[in-house]
C-alpha cells in the first residue's frame, strides 16, 4: 500500500493524532485538501478513528443521541457511501466529521471551564 505523503510523514514522525482533538482536526483538514491522494483504506481508517474520537468525546461531554436521529450514524452511513464514491463525497464526510469533533471539543472545554468556575 503506497499511501499519501502526509500519512507517511505522520507515521514517520511518531505523531499520534488521537492524542489531541486539535491535531486530529488538522489531520482531517489536510486529508480534505489531499483527498485524491488517499487510498480507500486510508480514507476508511481515518474515518474510523474520527468516529471513535467522536464517541469518546460524547462520553466525556455527556452528550447522548437519545431517540432522535443520530448525526454520527448519518456520518457513518455517508462514509460507507463515500468509500466508493467521488472525492467530493469523501471531502464532505471528512469536513462534517471534523466539525463534529470541533463542536464536541468546544462543549468539553466549556464544561471544564464551568467546573473550574471560570
Amino acid at each position: 500500500m503506497g499511501g499519501s505523503s502526509f500519512f507517511n510523514s505522520m507515521r514517520a514522525s511518531g505523531s499520534n493524532p488521537l492524542s489531541s482533538s486539535i491535531d486530529f482536526i488538522a489531520e482531517l483538514t489536510r486529508a480534505v485538501n489531499e483527498v485524491s491522494k488517499l487510498t480507500g483504506d486510508e480514507r476508511t481508517n481515518l474515518l474510523l478513528r474520527a468516529f471513535q474520537m467522536i464517541r469518546d468525546l460524547r462520553l466525556e461531554t455527556g452528550v447522548r443521541h437519545g431517540h432522535r436521529r443520530d448525526t454520527l450514524r448519518d456520518l457513518e452511513i455517508a462514509a460507507l457511501r463515500a468509500e466508493h464514491g467521488t472525492d467530493e463525497d469523501a471531502k464532505k464526510v471528512l469536513l462534517e466529521t471534523a466539525e463534529m469533533i470541533r463542536t464536541l471539543k468546544f462543549v468539553l472545554d466549556e464544561k471544564d471551564d464551568a467546573l473550574r468556575g471560570e
